[in-house]
């Protein structure tokens, strides 16, 4: 708990200094993997981030947790998340 308190005050204070007006933290009451929040796709308004995770109309911000995820398989997403990063990491280094 005290781990999560001293996260949620950095994250705050790095939030404040770029500029937000407001924050907030919700506390989750499972132990299931939080998917889809800030998804993956081809759509703009569907989708918040493009197909390689960028992060529509904010240039160097990329999602590669499970949230850029649309669902999941019904098994734990660990391996995508981490396969999705590579891929996108990768897709960075190739556009150096």
């Amino acid at each position: 708990l005290a781990a999560r308190d001293a996260l949620v005050r950095a994250a705050r204070r790095i939030l404040r200094r770029t500029g937000a007006l407001v924050t907030s933290a919700h506390p989750i009451k499972t132990f299931s993997h939080a998917l889809g929040t800030v998804r993956l796709g081809t759509d703009p308004s569907t989708s918040p981030l493009d197909a390689w995770g960028a992060f529509r109309g904010v240039d160097n911000l990329y999602v590669t947790d499970g949230s850029a995820l649309p669902r999941s398989g019904g098994v734990n997403p660990s391996l995508t998340i981490a396969a999705n990063a590579l891929r996108t990491g990768t897709h960075l280094l190739e556009q150096l």
